[in-house]
């Protein structure tokens, strides 16, 4: 008999793929017994990165409920993605959002690489890159990130600033300082980035001007 505690969410995931593995004992039971062990990776939340879904079977006992006869229960925990905090601003004719890379962020990484996809040819285009996130908006399109100046690292004086090649791509180069002496705080520290770029389409609209955003996603500096 099988009682499986689940969200609908988690429902559509449980026929992930089952491996048995040897675990703990149940109290004043043998010392190990093979259980059923099942992890899927899925994005549950519809925002473009995947979550992962840990499944293991227990018994009422190791769970702290009434026993109830030989039931066991199909035991989840559900790791959260959030790494994408907003979905982006599309263009009105596509429904198309561009995309946004960016390099492994590691401290001391002398030429870490923000960069875009889909843009039009040669559009201008402009990288954020903040502190915190934050609502932001512009003709009804939030960018969720913090553009006050306090916060702001990116654009700042020109740099963030580019243009589109024919392909619809542009990038930016920057360093992470070492995580040494005064900047060791750096590690584990957790910025907020976004790409902005020139679309008449574009549900963003910044000084008269119509833009499509990518994705603002969380970039922790690991």
């Amino acid at each position: 008999e099988w009682a499986v505690f689940r969200s609908p969410a988690v429902g559509a995931t449980m026929n992930a793929t089952t491996q048995l593995f040897f675990g703990p004992g149940n109290p004043g039971g043998p010392a190990a017994q093979l259980r059923e062990h099942s992890t899927y990776a899925k994005d549950l939340d519809g925002d473009g990165d995947l979550d992962v879904i840990d499944v293991t079977n227990r018994t009422a006992a190791e769970l702290g409920l009434p026993a109830g006869g030989n039931a066991n229960f199909a035991h989840y925990g559900i790791l959260w993605n959030r790494t994408i905090r907003h979905a982006g601003c599309a263009s009105t004719s596509s429904g198309l959002t561009p995309t946004l890379i960016v390099g492994t962020p590691v401290p001391g990484n002398p030429a870490w690489t923000m960069a875009i996809t889909g843009a039009a040819p040669g559009a201008p285009v402009a990288f954020l890159l903040s502190l915190a996130p934050g609502a932001s908006t512009w003709g009804g399109c939030n960018l969720w990130l913090d553009v006050s100046p306090s916060v702001l690292i990116l654009p700042q004086a020109g740099l963030g600033l580019t243009a589109a090649s024919p392909a619809g791509f542009a990038s930016i180069t920057l360093s992470i300082p070492a995580a040494v002496g005064p900047t060791t705080w750096i590690k584990n520290f957790e910025l907020f980035g976004a790409a902005i770029t020139a679309d008449s389409q574009g549900a963003l609209t910044i000084g008269g001007q119509n833009f499509t955003s990518t994705k603002t996603r969380g970039i922790l500096i690991w």
